[in-house]
Parts: structure tokens; C-alpha cells; sequence
């Protein structure tokens, strides 16, 4: 897939023991947040179960943000995936500095999907195109300041896989601007 490379492997791993992750901090003075729910549907091998793990997947950024959590966000991400290892790196950046995000909340909305099969290999793999919408972002460091990451939107396509551990997320792609 484009935009994988062998670099992030050692970033997010995913293995028979489970998914290698930063844990979360003790960010004091965070408020509490409620757990992304796994959407039922994802249990399914098909278009629909792709759209559901997708969606999901980018729900997981806001709630990494906010609780410095990546383990399911690990367990999701494939281990050439840049964007996802970019996105792990980033939140494990702010959770070792004791930072903590409120609000970015995750707007998606499907632009389309569809399934096709790796040129190689002959394995399936789903595409999902998304147009994401995020709400401002605070980012509250321990010294009390905080530092506002303004409101942002674009449509990406999220490339993922199942195996015998369930959806990953190969690739992501954001799409160029028409």
C-alpha cells in the first residue's frame, strides 16, 4: 500500500501476546471519558464490518487524546501503517509530558467503500473513505497553560484488513483536495 513503510514497525506492534502501547498516564485533573463502544457490526467480515471498524478507529484518536489510552488504538493498527504509528507517537509524546486534551470531537461521515484484493498477495482489503470533521482541540499542560489546535476537516481513506485477531488498519490516506 502507499504510504507504509518498514520504519513505524517498531512504533506499534501487534502480536500473538497482543498489542505492544503506551499505557495511560495518571493525567490529574483530566476529566473523566467514557470509552469509545465497539460497534457490534464490526464482528462482521464484510463492506459494512469495514465501515464499522473504520469509523470506530477514528473515534479512538479523540479518546487516546483525552485519556493518553492507545491499547485498543495498538490493537488496531497495522505495523506499517504510518499515519497510525504518527498518531500513537504523537499521543504518547503528550502522555510522557503530562499532557492531556479536551474536546476534538470526531465527526465521520462515509463518502464511500468498497472492498478490493492486494495485487500480491490476492487478500481482501477494505477501503473506507470518510470525511472527518474535528472540533477544536485543547491541549492542557501540567504548568496550567493550555494551547488551543483549531477545528479542522478532510476526507481520508482508511485501508484495513481482517485477520484472525479481528480488523487492522493497514494504511490511511488523506484525499487530495478537488
Amino acid at each position: 500500500m502507499a504510504g507504509c513503510t518498514a520504519e513505524s514497525e517498531d512504533r506499534v506492534t501487534r502480536g500473538a501476546d497482543g498489542p505492544s502501547s503506551v499505557g495511560a498516564n495518571d493525567q490529574s485533573g483530566a476529566p473523566p471519558v467514557d470509552p469509545v463502544a465497539r460497534p457490534v457490526g464490526m464482528a462482521e467480515e464484510s463492506v459494512d464490518g469495514a465501515i464499522a471498524a473504520a469509523t470506530y478507529y477514528v473515534q479512538l484518536m479523540q479518546y487516546a487524546q483525552a485519556t493518553g489510552d492507545l491499547e485498543e488504538w495498538a490493537a488496531l493498527s497495522g505495523p506499517e501503517c504510518v499515519f497510525c504509528a504518527r498518531v500513537h507517537d504523537l499521543v504518547a509524546d503528550r502522555n510522557a509530558r503530562g499532557v492531556y486534551a479536551s474536546g476534538g470531537e470526531v465527526h465521520a461521515d462515509l463518502v464511500r467503500s468498497g472492498l478490493d484484493y492486494d495485487l500480491n498477495s490476492g487478500a481482501a482489503v477494505y477501503y473506507v473513505d470518510l470525511a472527518l470533521e474535528i472540533d477544536d482541540l485543547t491541549q492542557h499542560h501540567p504548568d496550567g497553560t493550555t494551547t488551543l489546535e483549531e477545528a479542522w476537516g478532510h476526507t481520508f481513506r482508511l485501508f484495513l484488513t481482517r485477520t484472525e485477531l479481528g480488523w487492522l488498519v493497514v494504511d490511511v490516506l488523506r484525499e487530495a483536495e478537488d
